[in-house]
């Protein structure tokens, strides 16, 4: 039997309210670091977005990248899926 990979979402928001209005993704899977940080940068740079889910398959990513955008304000709520 095969296992799925370990994937972590993560939601994002600058409002708790607005949790559940992601229309925008961002898959940082597979990234070393500190790529998805810095992916996750350049995304937030693009005007309008302030709430978003991002997926990445590590604990380290998952942690970085919930840090770096609390530290800017977000609000996060993460996932683990798979085993």
């Amino acid at each position: 039997m095969q296992t799925s990979p370990l994937r972590h979402s993560l939601r994002l928001s600058h409002c708790p309210v607005a949790m559940n209005a992601h229309t925008h993704t961002l898959d940082l899977s597979g990234l070393a670091c500190p790529q998805p940080v810095l992916k996750c940068r350049a995304f937030l740079e693009q005007a309008g977005i302030h709430a978003f889910t991002a997926y990445v398959d590590n604990e380290a990513a998952s942690l970085n990248v919930r840090n770096f955008l609390e530290q800017r304000g977000f609000v996060a709520s993460v996932e683990k899926e798979g085993s």
